[in-house]
């Protein structure tokens, strides 16, 4: 396992309830995501996490990430999202003051 899925297992009750903090109106699909996970129901959890992945970046970007549009309009959203996301993180702090980031 990679230090960074680690990291991801270590601190995935952390994740799910940080991604309900910042997105309450989609609490409702991530807790019984998070909960179908943790039981080892991954056809359920899965879909649940892109799409609500999907719609948090939508949220934040006003942009569709999955679209049909063409590919240089596509890849102006990648590069939007990215800067985007780095900037919250940014404001929010880093990964690394996630309790348990890169122990394993």
């Amino acid at each position: 396992m990679s230090g960074f899925q680690s990291a991801i297992l270590n601190n995935f009750d952390y994740l799910w309830r940080k991604a309900v903090e910042q997105f309450p109106n989609r609490g409702f699909a991530i807790e019984p995501a998070a909960i179908a996970h943790l039981c080892g129901d991954y056809a359920l959890s899965i879909p649940v996490f892109l799409s609500q992945a999907e719609g948090m970046i939508s949220d934040l970007t006003q942009a569709e990430l999955f679209s049909k549009t063409n590919k240089k309009l596509r890849m102006s959203r990648m590069l939007l999202v990215s800067s985007t996301l780095r900037l919250r993180s940014w404001k929010a702090g880093s990964i690394m003051q996630m309790p348990h980031f890169g122990r394993s």
